[in-house]
């Protein structure tokens, strides 16, 4: 069945989603949930508070205050926040789907999400801020985000000084603001390499186009394994987060 044309951007409370969520709970009896991103998974939530199983939530991003997911508007501009849905219909409408009977309905979901879990953590202090401007009633425990334990490797000498990015080719990686200062640097002894997976052909295409000729620019594919990400730490100086 198609979902509802609201479904990117909204929390869903019923429908055929609920009720699969409906079967699944019942059937494999989970005493917790942990929630990492409620964009798709709200119907498994509101199922949760239905039968009473507890669940926490680790934010992931904006999504519960945001429905463009960054706080990054239509112009790809940092956005300081809802301000009750003014902000979101003013900056980023969606033509016969935000209105502000939606906006509404969202928020009191948003919330009930938030309030209902019986522990709320985020990753950083900026997203923390950023919810509790919207929610300053919901408790957040801050936690940062754990790293993966690499094999130890020496680390060459060389002639230049390599800055690196790993991570996903999508706009809101920052990816074009990294190649755009780097290429800035007109020191001939530095190199940068990019490495991840490809989220968006078209961006990788914008990318490829600012790189142009500069042969300090090398592109490539993902990785696969611990060993493989120790390799590429060891040629990396400046490990780079472009985030946006």
């Amino acid at each position: 069945k198609k979902p509802p044309k609201e479904f990117p951007w909204a929390f869903i409370e019923k429908g055929p989603l609920r009720n699969f969520a409906e079967r699944m709970l019942e059937k494999e009896k989970y005493n917790l949930l942990h929630v990492t991103h409620p964009m798709r998974t709200a119907p498994f939530v509101f199922e949760a508070q239905k039968t009473g199983i507890p669940y926490l939530i680790t934010l992931t991003d904006y999504f519960t205050i945001c429905y463009e997911i960054q706080l990054l508007n239509l112009k790809k501009r940092l956005c300081q926040g809802p301000e009750g849905g003014k902000t979101c219909l003013r900056d980023c409408p969606k033509s016969g789907v935000v209105n502000k009977e939606f906006l509404l309905k969202r928020n009191k979901r948003a919330h009930r999400i938030l309030s209902q879990a019986q522990a709320v953590v985020s990753p950083s202090k900026f997203l923390k801020k950023m919810i509790h401007k919207t929610y300053p009633d919901i408790s957040i425990r801050l936690i940062p985000l754990g790293s993966v334990s690499l094999p130890r490797q020496p680390h060459p000498r060389k002639k230049y000084l390599t800055f690196g990015y790993l991570g996903g080719f999508h706009s809101i990686k920052g990816i074009h603001i990294l190649i755009q200062a780097f290429r800035k640097i007109r020191n001939k002894n530095i190199r940068l390499e990019i490495h991840g997976n490809l989220l968006s052909r078209e961006y990788l295409v914008e990318l490829l186009g600012l790189a142009g000729e500069d042969r300090r620019i090398a592109f490539h594919g993902r990785y696969s394994s611990k060993e493989e990400l120790a390799e590429i730490l060891k040629r990396i100086d400046v490990l780079c987060f472009p985030s946006i």
